[in-house]
């Protein structure tokens, strides 16, 4: 026959193991969430480069009916900084020429 204070050792050591390993599914899904916004974040800020990249070949070849496109996508997708690319943006709105926007793609290149 078991004991009143066995019982009562055996509940407290039962709710013991079942609040860890609560506390381990919490940490568990807090950090699976963590990963999946990270990830959400990554995609998001992914998504922004390319899209980016390729307003930037549009305006592009409406101002200036790029025929040789591969080239500049290639240099642009080496810019990993979405902000320089909304930079190089505006300037591609702007540049009086094809060559002054290549000029100005090149320093932007080298930050």
């Amino acid at each position: 026959m078991e004991s009143g204070f066995y019982r009562l050792m055996q509940e407290e050591a039962r709710q013991s193991v079942e609040a860890e390993v609560q506390a381990k599914v919490a940490e568990t899904q807090a950090k699976a969430e963590a990963e999946t916004r990270a990830a959400a974040e990554e995609a998001h800020q992914q998504g922004t480069r390319e899209d980016a990249i390729e307003s930037i070949l549009d305006v592009l070849d409406v101002r200036f009916q790029l025929t040789f496109m591969p080239l500049f996508k290639a240099q642009l997708e080496q810019i990993d900084d979405v902000q320089q690319l909304r930079q190089l943006r505006r300037a591609a709105v702007s540049a009086p020429s094809l060559e002054a926007f290549t000029e100005t793609l090149v320093q932007n290149g080298n930050n």
